[in-house]
């Protein structure tokens, strides 16, 4: 659990679950921990989903957290503490399971912190997978060797690219997978499929 004061917060972690059952919710208390905790920017983080509405909804649920968070911040910590848990919205109850977490001697750090990310939040990196590889590449077009005409198209032109690909290698998609193993990567067909393309490489 994230509302845990031991949870190690550096480190790779797998937050592995079906449909409605908490990723998202996850993922606000690990944003909101990293900076009232560990005192990142809220642009050092990168935030990234697969569509853009679930960005959108993200964006605004990560900004409430930390509205929430810094409504209990700005008042004494013994009262904080003190508050009857069972009066509080599901919301508040959120933000009350992290700002416990704060020791006593960073309450003060810890509410400055939110309030910098609460202002600078539109500077926070959260997009889609896509959005995110598309402006990485733009950045770095020199280095990727990016296409710079390259643009990042819908999952209908990805499918009919690599079976294009698969074609010109004289197989398909059962072929390839035999071939190569399901959980293969290979160069070649992406290589091609660039080529034939004119997409940039990520």
């Amino acid at each position: 659990s994230f509302f845990k004061e031991d949870f190690p917060m550096c480190g790779r972690h797998l937050i592995a679950a079906s449909a409605g059952t908490g990723k998202t919710y996850n993922m606000q208390n690990v944003f909101a921990r990293l900076v009232m905790l560990e005192g990142l920017r809220v642009s050092q983080i990168l935030v990234v989903t697969f569509t853009e509405a679930a960005t959108a909804e993200l964006c605004d649920r990560l900004r409430r957290v930390l509205a929430s968070v810094r409504e209990f911040l700005v008042q004494d910590r013994n009262r904080v503490l003190a508050e009857d848990v069972a009066r509080l919205d599901s919301a508040q109850k959120q933000a009350w399971d992290l700002v416990r977490l704060v020791p006593e001697a960073g309450w003060n750090t810890a509410r400055d912190r939110v309030m910098v990310a609460i202002a600078d939040f539109d500077q926070a990196a959260i997009s889609t997978i896509h959005g995110f590889c598309n402006r990485v590449l733009s950045r770095y077009a020199f280095e990727s060797g990016a296409n710079f005409a390259a643009e990042v198209g819908d999952f209908d032109d990805a499918g009919t690219l690599a079976g294009d690909a698969w074609r010109r290698l004289g197989m398909d998609e059962k072929a390839y997978f035999e071939k190569f193993g399901k959980d293969s990567f290979c160069p070649g067909v992406v290589r091609l499929a660039q080529t034939q393309a004119g997409l940039a490489r990520i």
